[in-house]
């Protein structure tokens, strides 16, 4: 049956569960995870187009039924079907959640801190000291 599968002898097909689809051979033989980026919240679904692509700023492991949705102090690498939220690096900063980049600390400004949520955590470099805009120092 479709969005079924079943082991070589078995005596009867099990439904493919959320996260998973069944190839579109009727004789399938194993449920498939929806690849990383992608997720099935609906158990029987045949064929790989049966996982829906996760939207901006949101990402997934393989074989999810959802998608997780990226926090502040992170971001998704891609605009959609993106498989992980990434920490912003230090000199960045992201004060939303579900961003495809962070923001960079302004020029004149330096932060160290690593996956930060608000640009008060760029701080003004020391008197006689500067950096460009996304510095996690300031130097000379």
């Amino acid at each position: 049956e479709t969005g079924k599968a079943s082991d070589v002898g078995a005596s009867s097909c099990t439904t493919c569960q959320a996260g998973e689809y069944a190839s579109a051979s009727i004789a399938a033989t194993s449920c498939i995870a929806c690849p990383s980026g992608r997720y099935s919240y609906t158990a029987g679904v045949v064929g790989v187009a049966s996982c829906s692509e996760c939207e901006t700023g949101k990402a997934s492991d393989a074989g999810a039924s959802l998608c997780t949705i990226c926090q502040t102090g992170k971001y998704a690498s891609a605009s959609t079907a993106a498989t992980s939220c990434i920490a912003c690096p230090s000199g960045r900063y992201s004060d939303a959640a579900m961003v495809t980049s962070c923001s960079a600390c302004e020029a004149g400004k330096h932060s160290s801190v690593y996956g930060s949520i608000s640009k008060n955590s760029c701080e003004p470099c020391p008197k006689g000291k500067g950096s460009n805009e996304g510095s996690s120092s300031c130097s000379s």
